[in-house]
């Protein structure tokens, strides 16, 4: 009896633990409406800075935002103020730091195309790999919508 009721428990035990509900289940199960909308049901960690900026890349997702990956896959999320135009067309960017290999909220993002341009950072959001990938897919997402809906409104000339 002894051996019976304690492989139910273990049972028990080991079903419960299979069960336990994935920190990040949101993140593969969710379709998104903008990246607000993801910065906000994802609960994303707000950060006040980025340390050791040796080797960077930043990609803007929209006029909004953009995404900095820092050596050993570390990914951010950078919120963008106002006044940033046409960031998603452009493909290069530099930052202008205050403090020499940190990156910190109210440092500038510049577009390369155009000197005179730059964005300050509001926010900074860590992402784990697996909400970095969930906003790669946002982001393909969004850019063939915006190429089906230009294709979509063409003016046909015959």
């Amino acid at each position: 009896m002894k051996k019976l009721i304690s492989i139910l428990v273990f049972g028990l035990l080991s079903a419960c633990s299979t069960n336990a509900p994935n920190t990040f289940s949101r993140v593969t199960d969710s379709t998104y409406k903008s990246y607000s909308d993801f910065v906000e049901r994802q609960q994303l960690n707000l950060i006040d800075k980025v340390d050791d900026m040796a080797f960077w890349d930043v990609r803007a997702l929209d006029n909004d935002y953009a995404v900095l990956s820092v050596k050993r896959n570390k990914h951010y999320l950078l919120a963008l103020d106002d006044s940033c135009k046409g960031m998603e067309f452009d493909a290069r960017f530099g930052l202008v730091q205050q403090e020499e290999h940190k990156l910190n909220v109210k440092d500038k993002i510049l577009k390369l195309t155009n000197k005179n341009s730059s964005c300050s950072i509001t926010s900074i959001y860590k992402l784990y790999q697996v909400q970095f990938e969930e906003l790669e897919r946002l982001r393909a997402q969004t850019r063939n919508s915006s190429r089906d809906l230009s294709r979509s409104s063409g003016v046909r000339v015959i």
